[in-house]
């Protein structure tokens, strides 16, 4: 069952979501187990962008601290829930980090790889979408007699036809057009657009509030998610959230803006004098994170599609002076201060070479500023999600808090994003699991420092309307797929339970070629940076390898392959800045494994003979889209 498209002054009356609501009630599972009267209900909040609390304000020394002064509701969460301090995302960016916790499958098994490329009208993607024939939790809690509506963000497939049906994946979308997240749009919205709506985390969570106020003791049991998108507006910080000083920045500029985010959507929504985003509270004494590195340092011994991301990222939303003594805004010629190849034509906008808008020095500490003030937006909207539960049903409703990926915040000299690293600031993200019933969580004083990963959720979500026992629904197919992934269930229970013994990751996507200033297309393959990264995290190293897909494949290209690698016996290697990959004969051996075993028979592992045209038809649809988007015309 799917929402049709209403008007906006009905979408808008608080009516609407509630027969929403009276409508889930009364649809069926799929499928679902007849015995359902103890099943726990779920609710499933998920963020965008929140990486784990690591470099606090004055006055604050650890994450519990930062929560119960920045994040209240969130902190009540993590007071009565177990939380996970090493949880990792194994793919980033927004679709397939997301397309991971869905299906409970790595990228590189759906090749659902890049982030969906949402264009308002539109009836298909540029990029591709997420197959829908994979599993899903939505799937295989409607087979053990849940609902499973969905609210907010989703961003695996592309809305269409005014609504949101998303019934082939398990789920009941209750929110069109799907919020992506735009410049603003976590915190301010656009409804100006009769024929397109840019919901914000406010309506998204009053949409939430309305259904679960509606919820009954006795009611046939459900999992609700509800997807935010803040703090995903750092994504756009400075040249998006400060638009209109961008905007006159470039007016008299002999460069050209690559985005003007005065004329793009959601800035309209907010006028200049009321857009509080511009002036972040000031909570932060340090200039810059203690992992910060400047463009030369990352040039000596970091990958090169690193650089070539921090320059594009910086020409597209905005960047900030590495010189500590510059107070105003300029403009330079793209790549900015980075090194570019011999030949490398600057692309154009419009016949004017595009250029990057500098902030001054000091948006580096307004950018953490920015961040935890947004973390204080969204958590007001989190706080009405969770309150909504009337308090006999929330007696019996596990919440489950979580985001897609984390954020650089200026680690590393990267102003904001997440893409074209492995950093741990844009995979390490918080993970809390609160369970008023105590059945399947204990020690909740204890953070769990333990390696987990993203993609040991999906079969925990699903796990809850078993009992947490896994022989109830592995089985066939799933137990093929899922049966040797790492149990969440005992360390739920006991934080003395080892976490997993390496966490995997894989990141697919790529920058336009026109914007790789860093290394000259090769001769015969047509190769460039290499940005298709796969790596491993343990609690001793993490390591990544950066490689090219050769026109036609997926296939790692030995060809310029580019590796990192960061020991955490060290301080450098904890903050991730030493790289001592060629310094170290251990990590040549780590790196063989990864792509010799550990690549093949777990990150690429192959599935069921039931999925494999899904899977042979995502990785056709990557493939045509890495092809298109390499592509030097492609605007």
């Amino acid at each position: 069952m799917t929402q049709t498209k209403i008007s906006r002054r009905d979408l808008l009356k608080s009516g609407a979501a509630i027969t929403a609501g009276a409508t889930l009630s009364a649809c069926g599972g799929g499928g679902g187990s007849s015995n359902t009267t103890n099943k726990p209900n779920i609710l499933f909040i998920l963020v965008d962008e929140m990486r784990y609390p690591k470099v606090f304000p004055t006055g604050v020394n650890d994450p519990a601290e930062y929560l119960r002064q920045y994040m209240p509701n969130v902190y009540k969460l993590w007071s009565a829930g177990v939380k996970f301090a090493n949880y990792n995302t194994a793919a980033t960016a927004c679709s397939p980090s997301r397309g991971v916790l869905v299906t409970g499958l790595y990228s590189h098994q759906t090749w659902f790889g890049t982030t969906l490329v949402v264009i308002p009208g539109q009836s298909h993607a540029d990029s591709p979408s997420l197959q829908p024939e994979f599993p899903t939790y939505g799937k295989l809690l409607r087979n053990a007699g849940y609902i499973t509506p969905y609210i907010g963000k989703w961003h695996l497939t592309q809305s269409t036809g005014g609504t949101q049906d998303i019934s082939a994946f398990g789920f009941q979308g209750l929110t069109y057009p799907d919020p992506i997240a735009n410049n603003l749009q976590g915190t301010y919205g656009d409804m100006s657009d009769p024929d397109y709506y840019y919901y914000s985390d406010e309506y998204i969570a009053t949409q939430a509030a309305t259904w679960l106020r509606n919820k009954q003791v006795g009611d046939q049991p459900w999992c609700l998610t509800v997807g935010f998108q803040n703090p995903h507006d750092q994504e756009f910080f400075p040249a998006g959230t400060e638009y209109q000083t961008y905007t006159e920045l470039f007016a008299n500029s002999p460069y050209a803006q690559v985005q003007n985010w005065s004329t793009a959507v959601c800035a309209p929504a907010v006028t200049w004098a009321n857009n509080v985003l511009r002036n972040p509270p000031q909570v932060y004494s340090i200039n810059t994170p203690p992992n910060w590195e400047t463009v030369a340092q990352l040039e000596r011994n970091k990958p090169a599609a690193q650089i070539v991301n921090r320059e594009f990222c910086e020409a597209e939303w905005g960047g900030i002076n590495e010189n500590r003594s510059a107070t105003s805004f300029t403009v330079v010629q793209y790549p900015g201060s980075a090194t570019a190849y011999s030949g490398y034509q600057v692309p154009t906008v419009n016949g004017v070479p595009a250029g990057i808008g500098l902030a001054p020095f000091s948006y580096w500490q307004k950018a953490l500023n920015l961040y935890t003030q947004l973390l204080g937006i969204l958590d007001v909207q989190v706080g009405r999600v969770v309150d909504a539960l009337p308090p006999e049903v929330a007696k019996n409703t596990i919440v489950v808090f979580t985001s897609d990926h984390g954020d650089y915040v200026g680690a590393h000299g990267m102003v904001a994003g997440k893409t074209n690293t492995m950093y741990d600031e844009a995979l390490r993200v918080p993970l809390i699991v609160k369970d008023p019933t105590g059945t399947f969580t204990g020690d909740i004083s204890t953070v769990r420092t333990q390696l987990t990963s993203s993609v040991d959720l999906m079969p925990m979500l699903v796990g809850f309307a078993y009992g947490g026992q896994k022989s109830q629904w592995m089985q066939g197919d799933y137990a093929e797929m899922y049966g040797n992934r790492y149990d969440m269930f005992p360390i739920l229970k006991s934080a003395n339970v080892a976490g997993r013994e390496y966490a995997l990751f894989a990141t697919d996507e790529v920058c336009e070629s026109k914007y790789d200033f860093a290394t000259a297309p090769h001769a015969v393959t047509n190769q460039r940076t290499p940005t298709h990264i796969m790596g491993v995290i343990t609690p001793e190293y993490k390591l990544g390898v950066y490689s090219c897909w050769p026109a036609g494949t997926t296939d790692p290209s030995l060809l310029d392959q580019q590796y990192e690698y960061y020991n955490y016996a060290t301080i450098g290697g904890q903050q991730e800045i030493d790289n001592t990959y060629s310094t170290t004969p251990a990590a040549r051996q780590i790196k063989d494994n990864l792509m010799n075993v550990l690549v093949p028979t777990v990150l690429e592992k192959p599935l069921p003979a039931a999925y494999l045209q899904a899977q042979a038809t995502a990785k056709a649809g990557l493939i045509a889209f890495n092809l298109l988007d390499q592509s030097s015309g492609r605007e």
